[in-house]
């Protein structure tokens, strides 16, 4: 019986925490991290701004609960709808795009992820996750054919994450480069690193 309590009690915690996340998620992708309040998040839940300092040490551990939570929907998301072209060039390619196009389309999750100062505890659940390891399947193919090295992937990985972040900063600090751009800088950067030249270079 009272594990039957426990295990109540905890599905009661997951489901209050989960609504005050996807609240402050809401709040991001409409209006930005800056404007996310306990005060909001109680409006929008309907619980007590002190019922969150139940579930939460402060405003900062909820935001990294969000901050995770939003990063795990991605990830799955993108596996869901990654695509399977016959050529892994092409696969790898039209995979890097989903990135790309998802923070185009919300820059304030964007914004949130890389300009929001968090505390350590950020640092610690970033590498938790591991992201350099997002086109893992992806890179196998290759290394499959002796192109690359299995323990090269980690690398790749790293360079294409950071490549996507920094166009996108540029796109988003309103520098001259559009969503077309990106995708042919990126397509061009997985030539250099796959095929040792890219198309451009081959056709000059």
């Amino acid at each position: 019986m009272a594990d039957i309590r426990e295990d109540a009690k905890n599905v009661k915690k997951a489901y209050v925490k989960s609504k005050f996340v996807d609240a402050a998620k809401s709040i991001i992708i409409q209006h930005g991290v800056l404007n996310v309040t306990v005060r909001k998040i109680a409006e929008l839940t309907g619980y007590s701004y002190a019922t969150i300092y139940h579930y939460f040490n402060d405003l900062n551990d909820l935001l990294l609960e969000t901050k995770l939570s939003m990063i795990r929907h991605m990830v799955f998301h993108s596996k869901e709808q990654a695509i399977r072209a016959d050529d892994p060039l092409m696969r790898i390619k039209e995979n890097t795009r989903m990135p790309v196009d998802y923070f185009i389309d919300n820059p304030n999750v964007f914004r949130f992820f890389f300009s929001y100062e968090m505390n350590s505890q950020n640092e610690a659940a970033m590498k938790s996750l591991e992201l350099e390891k997002a086109y893992y399947d992806d890179f196998l193919p290759f290394a499959e054919k002796g192109i690359i090295k299995n323990t090269d992937i980690p690398a790749l990985s790293r360079t294409l994450l950071y490549s996507v972040f920094g166009m996108i900063t540029l796109y988003l600090s309103n520098n001259g480069l559009t969503r077309d751009d990106i995708y042919t800088d990126m397509d061009n950067m997985i030539d250099l690193l796959l095929k040792g030249k890219s198309d451009n270079e081959k056709t000059n």
